[in-house]
């Protein structure tokens, strides 16, 4: 999807079938505007996101309502990953709402590079819910796929993965962070 393009239509979670919903929750030891930092710092967010083996070489973050995000994801013996849109909500340090789809490196529409059947027109609405708790940051990690007509279940599988990888190298940055700030 391309920055201020209208997202395929959006649909609340509960019309949306469980299929189209990965949620993943994790306790981290930092702050809420820590872990918001580390959402929305382009510089920060390459450090970590992604799941082991990424590399994030390109990292654009334009974290407001209506800003662009795009980025690309490498890895190791495969093709780039290119990902962008648009953040739809920012409420630092609190909740971030941003909807993504894969593109080429040129920032046209293109289906995910590891599936063929995936649709074009797909996209992926996040939702980042993050909240105080007595041992740091409890973060919450919405996603939902539009249309619900795609055939999503094997991407959902790998995503899932990619999400607790991804939520490990979180941690791994912020306890690195969080030393070099003592």
């Amino acid at each position: 999807m391309t920055p201020g393009a209208m997202p395929p239509e959006t649909l609340p979670s509960e019309t949306v079938p469980s299929q189209h919903i990965l949620t993943m929750e994790r306790v981290l030891a930092a702050t809420p505007a820590q872990v918001f930092h580390a959402w929305t710092d382009a510089t920060a967010f390459a450090q970590w996101f992604g799941p082991h083996g990424a590399a994030l070489p390109v990292a654009e973050l334009d974290a407001r309502p209506g800003g662009a995000m795009r980025f690309c994801h490498r890895f190791p013996d495969a093709a780039d990953v290119w990902v962008q849109g648009r953040y739809d909500e920012v409420v630092p340090p609190s909740r971030l709402v941003f909807t993504l789809g894969f593109v080429d490196e040129a920032g046209r529409p293109a289906p995910h590079p590891g599936f063929p059947g995936w649709p074009i027109d797909a996209a992926i609405v996040t939702t980042v819910t993050l909240a105080a708790v007595a041992e740091g940051t409890r973060l919450t990690v919405e996603q939902r796929v539009t249309p619900v007509t795609a055939d999503v279940r094997q991407e959902r599988e790998l995503a899932r993965q990619g999400w607790i990888e991804t939520l490990e190298r979180l941690v791994q940055y912020l306890a690195t962070s969080n030393q070099e700030q003592a």
